[in-house]
């Protein structure tokens, strides 16, 4: 964890939309907008047992190759965790792409995987749908 002392923490204000889903204003120009991989950073993610990253952090181009930069850093045997977040227009399909090859797990919702799907020319599938896989 790092301290940004010149910019905001990041926050996102949360409305629900009369059909119940969330729509986020989320802001910018935040700390995790200015995220760097220094040489410290990296060997702190190359004895991690697991990474954590994100489609949203990686809106800025700077914070987007610190994150792949800190990711790649990580032991073959760490979990790689990948949190899709579409937001808004706060990703593209390359970040997505790149993000996918770099985890070994992937966080998706029920709303995301079909956009996923169509991304990559896939056809999704609830697993309470396939025989003998139980609803999660």
């Amino acid at each position: 964890m790092a301290i940004d002392s010149l910019a905001p923490t990041g926050t996102a204000a949360i409305a629900i939309s009369p059909d119940g889903q969330p729509k986020f204003a989320i802001r910018e120009n935040v700390a995790w907008d200015r995220i760097v991989a220094t040489d410290f950073n990296r060997g702190v993610a190359a004895q991690a047992d697991a990474i954590c990253f994100g489609s949203l952090a990686q809106r800025n181009e700077t914070a987007r190759m610190a994150i792949r930069s800190l990711v790649a850093s990580t032991r073959p045997d760490a979990l790689r965790i990948f949190d899709v977040n579409l937001r808004q227009d706060i990703f593209s399909v390359e970040i997505i792409e790149a993000s996918l090859r770099l985890a070994n797990i992937l966080k998706i919702n029920d709303e995301e995987l079909p956009v996923l799907a169509h991304f990559f020319g896939l056809r999704a599938v609830r697993p309470d749908s396939l025989p003998n896989c139980p609803a999660l």
